[in-house]
């Protein structure tokens, strides 16, 4: 398994809903992304360059990332 990490100057922008912040991080799998930012992938959807994607794809460095909240009620 890749490590994968946050860090500047790489191409890959993500964009985290919840905390409303842009950052850049290494190419790595959905997977690999959330558990790097701590983020439980029960609770999110993971959406690249507009298309929702599955968390054991790959993501690349020339991929726009945004990680959207999954909101839910009754």
């Amino acid at each position: 398994m890749k490590h994968c990490e946050h860090v500047y100057g790489t191409k890959m922008e993500v964009f985290i809903e919840k905390s409303k912040q842009t950052l850049q991080h290494k190419p790595c799998t959905g997977a690999q992304l959330l558990k790097s930012l701590d983020i439980n992938p029960q609770t999110v959807l993971l959406v690249r360059n507009d298309e929702v994607v599955l968390d054991h794809e790959e993501l690349s460095e020339d991929d726009k990332v945004k990680i959207l909240s999954v909101v839910s009620g009754g």
